[in-house]
């Protein structure tokens, strides 16, 4: 049975119409602390809207889309910046926009967060790359470009999960990794948040995603430097 003969899961928003203006500036490329901006808000813009992160290494950099300034790790976004452009980059929505000349309305059907890096899933609509990491049985078709996301295997009760950020109850939750915890949250909104995210790369390359509420949060380690190899 192909993915168009199931019906998308209660809560998964569908999404294509045209978008309004993206709000999001892009930090300079050269001043470490721009006059007139407040260093702490800046380097929130400068962290990977994926992992969290905002060290970069010289095999593994943050892009900023040249369109919408959404910042991602090559290595967070796989397919599509494996190589840094010698001119301008574009996310897959701000791609398809500049092909289509239309602006893209992208809505993860996993929650309602408007920012972040979006793939599309395997029904032709769209997900965040965070929520697809961190929800579990979310998976990607194409696992090593973190790319073509299928929702159909997550479980049920997710889609009854209310968000402690948004307090919404849509799309699918992550609950805290905290055994017995019942913490949840759309990871999206969790990393919009500053909740305790952690991408751990095991020895077989595989990426081991957690998440911890306020309560049961862990000694924070320092950020091992990442393998581009096992991820791509």
């Amino acid at each position: 049975m192909s993915t168009a003969d199931v019906l998308p899961p209660v809560g998964f928003p569908t999404g294509g119409e045209p978008a309004a203006e993206p709000s999001a500036e892009s930090p300079g490329a050269e001043a470490d602390e721009p006059e007139g901006v407040d260093v702490d808000s800046y380097e929130e813009q400068s962290m990977c809207s994926v992992c969290g992160v905002g060290d970069s290494w010289d095999e593994d950099q943050i892009l900023f889309c040249d369109e919408c300034n959404v910042p991602v790790h090559q290595a967070c976004f796989g397919a599509g910046a494996r190589e840094v452009p010698e001119g301008d980059w574009f996310c897959d929505t701000c791609r398809l926009g500049k092909v289509t000349g239309k602006k893209i309305k992208a809505e993860c059907i996993f929650c309602p967060q408007p920012s972040g890096v979006l793939k599309r899933t395997s029904d032709a609509r769209w997900a965040h790359v965070t929520c697809a990491l961190w929800i579990p049985d979310a998976q990607f078709l194409d696992v090593d470009g973190r790319d073509i996301v299928h929702p159909y295997a997550v479980h049920p009760e997710r889609l009854s999960l209310t968000c402690n950020v948004c307090g919404e109850q849509m799309g699918a939750c992550v609950q805290c990794t905290e055994p017995k915890c019942l913490a949840a949250w759309h990871p999206q909104c969790a990393r919009v948040a500053g909740v305790q995210m952690t991408l751990t790369e095991k020895a077989d390359g595989e990426v081991q995603p957690t998440i911890y509420c306020k309560k049961h949060e862990k000694g924070k380690k320092k950020q091992k430097k990442r393998s581009r190899e096992s991820k791509w």
